[in-house]
């Protein structure tokens, strides 16, 4: 019994034995100051991207012709640009 007492006590502690509160301080502040930079690159990045109004998009694929209609995709139908 004490042996299985023993392991669970070690299994509790045991990341807190391994890393200190300091040094997980500092990871999750390094995380966090990851995903900030992430976050404004690709915000950054969405505000370059192209924007069309429907009536270009229209235009472009001949007001949505069956025959520029090349299949279906996981985010509906797919067509060609003519």
């Amino acid at each position: 019994m004490e042996n299985g007492k023993r392991k669970k006590e070690i299994n509790g502690h045991f990341l807190s034995q391994i890393i200190s509160p300091d040094v997980l301080s500092i990871l999750t502040a390094l995380i966090t100051i990851i995903f900030i930079v992430l976050e404004s690159y690709y915000l950054k990045k969405m505000k370059t991207m192209m924007k069309f109004n429907l009536d270009t998009i229209r235009v472009a694929r001949s007001d949505f012709s069956d025959s520029n209609k090349l299949g279906e995709g996981g985010f509906g139908t797919v067509y060609q640009v003519r």
